[in-house]
């Protein structure tokens, strides 16, 4: 939500993201791994092709030598073996960022983090967004939108943050 609310400016991106992140999730490398999603997603935004979008964090300056790592796309060369969805924030990241380069569709994307196992919820959350923000609504299977509890609410909170979006986007805003 903070990179949907801040949008699209870059510095105000990447600046919520650190501070949405730090109320849960307060280690350095947290704060970057969040931090690099947020670029990936706000490249998304921007309608970015996936493979651009995945290479949006590269260029930053990175701290932790993991992230570093993942924001230059360490992960494309692993074996398929190696990816852990074990709850390691770094192992996270790179799951779903694994999940989302190697499908080619929503639905896909979704199912290989949920095949995961271990700590599967998070890496296809964060998957989801990915594929999501990629692939649009209209990707989503529709019998999983009528599962979706409290769906019109959901749409209305992302509704509310893109005319956020759009407001900062703006020469007054």
């Amino acid at each position: 939500p903070a990179v949907l609310a801040a949008f699209p400016d870059e510095q105000q991106v990447r600046h919520w993201a650190r501070e949405s992140t730090r109320t849960t999730h307060g280690a350095p490398e947290c704060l970057e791994a969040s931090e690099c999603l947020a670029l990936i997603i706000a490249s998304l935004l921007n309608g970015n092709d996936k493979a651009t979008a995945l290479k949006a964090p590269e260029q930053a300056e990175w701290t932790s030598t993991k992230i570093q790592a993942l924001a230059t796309g360490d992960y494309r060369s692993k074996p398929d073996a190696l990816i852990k969805a074990k709850g390691y924030v770094v192992d996270t990241l790179e799951a779903a960022l694994w999940c989302f380069s190697t499908t080619d569709t929503l639905e896909g994307a979704l199912l290989q983090a949920a095949n995961l196992g271990d700590d599967c919820d998070t890496v296809a959350a964060i998957t989801g967004q990915l594929a999501g923000c990629y692939y649009g609504k209209s990707a989503i299977p529709g019998n999983w939108l009528n599962k979706l509890a409290e769906k019109d609410r959901i749409e209305e909170l992302a509704i509310g943050l893109i005319n956020l979006s759009n407001k900062n986007d703006t020469p007054e805003g």
